[in-house]
């Protein structure tokens, strides 16, 4: 930036600034759809998981039932 008048200095020193906002903001943008991205496949894991354990809870009364039907 040597050679440069003040006002063009200021106007690169300006231009860094933007590009570096910008490519901030694209960073932060991107991290937050990766995350949600993650977020929504824990949570449908979850959803698999506890469809799974009420299936299991289930068939266990089933089972209980039925030994105290024979009883």
């Amino acid at each position: 930036m040597d050679g440069l008048t003040d006002t063009q200095r200021a106007a690169a020193i300006s231009n860094l600034t933007a590009n570096t906002q910008s490519n901030a903001a694209k960073i932060i943008s991107q991290t937050n759809t990766q995350n949600a991205q993650i977020q929504a496949n824990a949570d449908q894991t979850n959803v698999l998981i506890a469809n799974r354990e009420v299936d299991a809870n289930v068939a266990d009364a089933r089972a209980y039932e039925a030994i105290q039907m024979k009883a």
